[in-house]
């Protein structure tokens, strides 16, 4: 795949010899063989799940992150509102932190999460950037972690 790339990049390199930034990007791109990406190890810790106000066997699930239409934030909402009320599954807890974009106006989208978030029992929307030390807490006491993605851009 990256000679496939590399040429096809050989053949079209006049369109970006003017522009050194999508240039550079673009052969960087082509020949790293591997791009590391991810997160550190999460640690290990015992009694997460204490830490909380959630009981043990009440599944516990985690959604963190920029709230926005791209991300699913309220479409997880308005779901778990119909699993709620259909009784689908009573027993459940769900903590959103939805934190706000630093280069996007998210306030209304927020505020009709919040609204919406407000009629579902066991959901408590958390409106903060969740901090490492809190994520990793949250992360080892959580038994799902859920983010519908919607493909809106």
């Amino acid at each position: 795949m990256v000679a496939y790339l590399q040429l096809c990049f050989n053949h079209f390199h006049i369109i970006f010899i003017g522009v050194s930034y999508w240039y550079s990007s673009i052969f960087y791109y082509l020949i790293a063989s591997h791009i590391p990406h991810g997160i550190r190890a999460l640690p290990q810790l015992s009694g997460a799940r204490g830490e909380t106000s959630v009981p043990d066997g009440v599944p516990l699930i985690l959604n963190y992150g920029f709230a926005s239409e791209s991300k699913g934030t309220l479409d997880l909402i308005r779901a778990l509102e119909i699993v709620k009320r259909g009784n689908r599954c009573p027993y459940f807890e769900c903590v959103i932190y939805a934190g706000d974009h630093p280069h996007w106006d998210v306030d209304p989208y927020l505020a009709e999460c919040e609204k919406v978030a407000s009629r579902v029992s066991g959901l408590s929307f958390i409106r903060e950037f969740v901090s490492d030390d809190k994520l990793d807490l949250m992360l080892n006491a959580s038994d799902f972690v859920c983010f519908p993605y919607s493909g809106v851009p």
